[in-house]
């Protein structure tokens, strides 16, 4: 059971888009399956050094758009995937509008996704 400090705060939406992540002072690309103003669902390269609580820092651009955003953050969950490793990661620091900017983009995939 996992604890109340581990539950998403904010819905996530489905995005695939590459992210860079510097962990342990090394630069690995990695891959996002969904995203919130909160946190993100990040696919690693099976050898890269994550473990739960990994300190990094998240540059990735938002699909469609070249509004780059910058994150420090921590993996929540990691667990094996095939060849790759899959994070639960929450944004420790964020910039406020970056944040907001997260929150706009999520709702308006919602908005476009109920709409149809």
């Amino acid at each position: 059971m996992r604890n109340t400090a581990d539950r998403r705060t904010s819905p996530r939406k489905p995005a695939v888009m590459a992210v860079k992540n510097e962990i342990n002072s090394s630069l690995v690309l990695c891959q996002s399956r969904d995203f919130s103003e909160a946190g993100m669902a990040l696919l690693a390269p099976g050898d890269t050094p994550l473990t739960t609580h990994a300190p990094m820092r998240l540059q990735f651009a938002l699909p469609g758009t070249d509004i780059l955003i910058t994150a420090e953050a921590e993996a929540i969950r990691v667990a094996p995937q095939g060849r790759f490793r899959l994070a639960a990661v929450r944004f420790t620091a964020i910039d406020d509008q970056d944040r907001q900017i997260l929150a706009s983009y999520c709702k308006s995939i919602f908005r476009t996704k109920t709409a149809a």
